[in-house]
């Protein structure tokens, strides 16, 4: 089954969780934009990646808005390029490749942080948290959203 079929439950699964759950550091639209990467051209990724970050920049009520929109491009072009080595109709697919997704938007979160105005300390335990645990939890939380829509698609299939 590819995972481009859950791709509408996967934004408002996202939308919803973002919006309620604004200070959880969960990668709401991670799975979406994963999902995306197979259907979609480039220029219509991008510009939905835009979207996902600019409403994560709205949500977050920080004063750094454009980090997490830029982010969300950066990471989603590097996703994009590396689509090709994964199967898209592998269950297993999104959530590594969300996996991937959240290590490459820590990376240029910590990089982009400087241009800001926020500091970037990089030490063992920031390394450690953001580049192994959070990536580990949202790829988590794309294997939750794939079980589920995968089991509502199977329930309601008749």
């Amino acid at each position: 089954m590819r995972i481009t079929k859950f791709r509408h439950f996967l934004f408002f699964v996202g939308l919803f969780l973002a919006c309620f759950f604004p200070t959880l550091p969960i990668l709401f639209f991670a799975p979406y934009l994963v999902a995306i990467c197979y259907c979609s051209s480039l220029q219509a990724l991008l510009l939905r990646a835009l979207g996902c970050g600019a409403i994560i920049d709205l949500l977050s009520g920080s004063h750094t808005f454009g980090l997490f929109s830029l982010s969300y491009l950066c990471a989603t072009i590097l996703v994009y390029l590396q689509r090709r080595q994964f199967f898209a109709d592998k269950l297993s697919t999104l959530p590594i490749l969300t996996y991937i997704f959240s290590v490459y938007l820590s990376l240029f979160c910590l990089i982009l942080s400087p241009f800001f105005g926020l500091s970037a300390s990089l030490s063992a335990r920031v390394a450690i948290t953001e580049m192994f645990i959070m990536p580990l939890c949202d790829c988590l939380f794309a294997g939750i959203l794939i079980f589920v829509s995968f089991n509502l698609n199977k329930r309601y299939q008749t």
